[in-house]
């Protein structure tokens, strides 16, 4: 099970939280009313100009500016 993991997770890219990104979340955190760590995300796809993000969280249903894609 950990390698099949690993397998599928080794074609993502890591990226780091810069200042700039985490400056962002912190201002992200508090319009959105998100937990910190999905305000990481949501500013990483935000600084990276992603077209969308991924989750499965309904935290994000407020959030604007930015495509957020639920899963079933």
């Amino acid at each position: 099970m950990v390698k099949r993991f690993e397998n599928a997770l080794s074609s993502y890219a890591l990226i780091a939280v810069t200042p700039s990104i985490a400056v962002l979340a912190a201002q992200l955190r508090p319009r959105y009313g998100l937990r910190f760590p999905d305000a990481i995300q949501l500013a990483t796809a935000l600084d990276r100009s992603a077209t969308a993000l991924v989750t499965h969280d309904r935290d994000f249903s407020r959030v604007t500016g930015i495509d957020i894609l639920t899963g079933p």
